[in-house]
């Protein structure tokens, strides 16, 4: 497996036994779905709102991000 990267560190996530060597938190929270700012700032090119949302998670310990910035009433093309 390729790793996941954090900082500077890059994590294998190789099994042992029935359980991984670390646990990640994963922040879950960049999605505009029922947040009528964020789906306003992605029809207009503007990302800064997941960019803050990123930095907040990841000041809160997230390891990972899972980021969506599909909305549906915005032309994803």
């Amino acid at each position: 497996m390729e790793g996941l990267r954090h900082g500077d560190q890059t994590y294998r996530c190789e099994p042992r036994g029935n359980y991984y060597k670390r646990t990640f938190l994963i922040g879950e929270r960049i999605n505009p779905t029922s947040k009528k700012k964020a789906t306003a700032a992605l029809a207009n090119g503007d990302f800064e709102w997941a960019r803050q949302e990123a930095r907040e998670q990841v000041a809160a310990g997230a390891d990972i991000l899972d980021v969506n910035v599909g909305a549906g009433s915005v032309d994803e093309v």
